[in-house]
């Protein structure tokens, strides 16, 4: 396994195990050695669980006689044999310490971590569900619709991510914004359609009834056409389906386009009178 994809993995199950804390569980901390990077290990129970990258998959050690007291028999369990090998060995002296076992399967580190972070005295189960997901990489050529569809879902998984983590992480962002080349068709509306919509609804959005929020740089109120029926999905551009909307109702029909809305803009279109 290679250093940078089990952090990865450690630091999801960090933010997994941290998002249950109300079932039992201390809060852990992820850590990682600059000097060996693959010394990764979880602190905030009783001494330090390390998972490290072996050929094999992983390997689990524990550091501290305390933690191997308490934990050694369940991984002895959980892994149906001994341990592969100690850590740190001093034959001179015939001391041996911080037990490891060589895993090929991340669920038993999951489950280690998970004993690991139980408060003493807890035996509720945490919660079956998966951790939070990664982000998934944007195409390098993608239409505009597919992008905003894109962007949004990343927005909702980062959103479910535990609030010191998800700061943490925009807190690690390198600031430069990438670009993507926008491709597929685009539709030219009436100039004439979008025009007579604005001068109809006489500066009030047609959804929220509330006067525009500011006026446009020619002195007019600031609304924005709408088609009720959307023109990518065969709506036609034409009086009878154009409305003005202020900005912010522009952008819940494209987020939300939620029916009852939808409903009250054809009652509009249906009450005019021109």
């Amino acid at each position: 396994m290679q250093v940078g994809e089990v952090k990865e993995q450690l630091l999801a199950l960090e933010a997994e195990v941290n998002f249950q804390l109300d079932l039992g569980f201390v809060r852990i901390k992820f850590q990682q050695q600059l000097e060996k990077d693959a010394n990764m290990s979880f602190i905030g129970g009783n001494g330090r669980i390390y998972i490290q990258p072996s050929a094999l998959g992983y390997d689990i050690s524990l550091s501290g006689k305390a933690l191997e007291k308490e934990m050694y028999s369940f991984m002895h369990k959980l892994c149906g044999q001994e341990c592969t090998d100690y850590k740190q060995k001093n034959k001179s002296k015939g001391k041996k310490d911080q037990p490891f076992w060589r895993v090929d399967d991340f669920e038993i580190v999951k489950k280690a971590v998970y004993q690991y972070a139980r408060k003493p005295g807890t035996t509720r189960r945490p919660i079956e569900k998966p951790a939070p997901q990664a982000m998934s990489e944007a195409p390098e050529t993608v239409d505009r619709e597919t992008l905003v569809s894109w962007l949004a879902e990343n927005e909702r998984r980062a959103s479910t991510l535990p609030e010191s983590e998800l700061f943490r992480r925009a807190a690690m962002s390198d600031a430069v914004a990438r670009k993507v080349t926008l491709s597929g068709t685009a539709f030219i509306r009436d100039s004439y359609v979008a025009a007579s919509a604005k001068k109809l609804a006489d500066g009030v959005c047609d959804l929220c009834k509330e006067e525009a929020p500011f006026l446009s740089v020619n002195n007019e109120p600031y609304l924005e056409s709408h088609h009720v029926k959307w023109l990518s999905h065969g709506g036609a551009d034409s009086i009878d389906n154009v409305v003005a909307l202020c900005p912010n109702c522009h952008r819940k029909m494209h987020i939300r386009n939620d029916e009852t809305d939808r409903n009250i803009l054809i009652g509009r279109i249906g009450g005019r009178n021109y």
